[in-house]
């Protein structure tokens, strides 16, 4: 089946409400374990683990580009750009 951007795709819409500025995701982080607050997130793309925006800058360390504690691909760590 092909993917589909519709806004009446509801797995589109799934997607959309973690860019809502109180969205927080249903997990605690892969790397501290404590809970997640809104706007502290990071996600990777590629295996849709999440953890605390502030863990990945210690775990990414002096590398200078990140790279995911779980599926280790490199620059597959992302979150939104929060305004």
């Amino acid at each position: 089946m092909e993917k589909s951007y519709s806004l009446t795709n509801a797995q589109y819409d799934s997607y959309m409400e973690r860019f809502k500025p109180g969205w927080v995701p249903a997990t605690t982080c892969l790397i501290c374990w404590d809970s997640i607050e809104p706007r502290e997130w990071a996600e990777c793309y590629q295996c849709n683990i999440f953890l605390h925006s502030r863990c990945e800058k210690i775990y990414r360390g002096n590398r200078g580009h990140c790279k995911c504690p779980h599926c280790q691909q490199v620059g597959t760590l992302g979150s939104p750009r929060w305004e």
